[in-house]
């Protein structure tokens, strides 16, 4: 801080929603955008004169991953970021505060069409709110600050999310395949499942020829990450979680 500015908060909601389509509507998310609208305020020791106050938004993807089975120094390596979306708005220019407290209200766009937010240890999805002043003086510095703000996705839709709706069942997709003139199978199987709930299911098995038992059917749940990088497929990373 300097003499004049004596603190800085940024406030906002921790979080931001989005949610599945309603019935027949022909975007992805509900809503189609969403509003995050916070408080920036300033506190100073006296009358100060700014030459801008800003508030940005930024979403970067950031990718770190090595070999998990190599132990070795010269394992291979991969490394990268993308930028997701990035805005500012100006909130004051050329302007002079008076002391005491004063607080700037902000509201920033997030579209939904956004990666939520997301963690593991190869890989990231973080957005930040941050303000940006900048005091009015040759040898003056910027003052920045900064917040996480998480967005969060389901597929759902807004009211079975939030529990008024009872009953609901998770939209379906065929599953069948056969091993050639012996069984063939059909399931239909949930699109989506939320974790920590069971994944249930229902099919139909159909022999080819007479006489075939079936020994045993299992099911596996795999989660898999795919990285790919522009240079082409030659280059896509698999990692099996």
């Amino acid at each position: 801080m300097t003499k004049k500015i004596i603190a800085v908060d940024l406030t906002f909601p921790d979080q931001t929603e989005f949610y599945g389509p309603r019935p027949n509507d022909k975007h992805s998310t509900y809503p189609k955008r969403q509003k995050l609208r916070g408080k920036l305020r300033l506190i100073t020791s006296q009358p100060t004169s700014l030459a801008s106050v800003e508030i940005r938004f930024k979403g970067m993807s950031q990718l770190h991953w090595r070999h998990p089975l190599a132990k070795s120094l010269l394992a291979s390596r991969l490394h990268g970021s993308k930028l997701i979306r990035k805005s500012k708005h100006v909130l004051l220019h050329d302007a002079t505060i008076p002391s005491g407290v004063t607080d700037l209200g902000f509201e920033v766009t997030i579209p939904g069409y956004v990666y939520p937010s997301y963690s593991t240890d190869f890989m990231s999805i973080q957005y930040l709110v941050s303000a940006r002043i900048v005091p009015v003086g040759k040898f003056a510095k910027d003052i920045q600050v900064e917040r996480p703000v998480f967005v969060r996705k389901t597929l759902m839709p807004k009211d079975v999310a939030q529990g008024m709706i009872t009953g609901y069942q998770v939209p379906q997709r065929t599953m069948h395949g056969q091993r050639p003139h012996w069984l063939a199978w059909e399931f239909k199987v949930p699109k989506w499942a939320c974790i920590g709930n069971e994944v249930s299911f229902v099919g139909c098995l159909r022999p080819l020829q007479e006489h075939v038992l079936v020994e045993k059917i299992q099911v596996d749940v795999v989660q898999e990450e795919l990285y790919h990088d522009d240079a082409g497929p030659a280059t896509t990373t698999r990692c099996l979680l």
